[in-house]
């Protein structure tokens, strides 16, 4: 609070509120006829209207459900409950997996003794991510092999 005075924000003029909360007063003012894909006749603004805020984060994904109501008004119907499905959650999954392949040493010194290497696999895993098609399971990665061959002969002395 003190550095909100530091910066001279009044706190009448601040409101502490919640990721969804606030991108749901956003979503009132976007002009829905000119989104890509949206149900013709849909408007937010509309009293009655119900609607889902998805918010995809770092470490969870939350889905709040809200409904306009008189005086432009949010109720909200369903609070956002987070589960472990964001990106970190997906990303150490597939790092854990990556230590059940290679072994959790050689992963271990992979980030310690070549952080390039390692950044590369992640860099390349966040392009995976984002790129993955749900018509095509199938994923082909890029990894670090040389650095990764040269932790594996150092631990068991002989070639990925």
């Amino acid at each position: 609070m003190l550095c909100l005075l530091k910066a001279g924000i009044q706190t009448k003029n601040l409101i502490v509120a919640l990721e969804p909360e606030t991108a749901s007063i956003f979503c009132q003012y976007l002009p829905t006829e000119r989104l890509n894909g949206s149900v013709p006749g849909f408007a937010m603004t509309s009293e009655g209207t119900e609607y889902m805020v998805v918010d995809l984060g770092g470490g969870t994904a939350d889905i709040t459900v809200h409904q306009k109501v008189a005086n432009g008004r949010l109720k909200e119907i369903h609070r956002a409950m987070g589960n472990d499905c964001g990106g970190t959650s997906v990303d150490r999954r597939f790092f854990d997996l990556c230590e059940k392949i290679f072994g959790d040493k050689i992963m271990k010194s992979l980030k310690e003794e070549s952080p390039l290497a390692y950044l590369d696999l992640v860099r390349e895993f966040e392009i995976v991510k984002k790129t993955l098609e749900i018509k095509k399971p199938k994923v082909t990665i890029t990894i670090p092999c040389v650095a990764l061959n040269t932790m594996y002969q150092e631990v068991h002395k002989k070639n990925l």
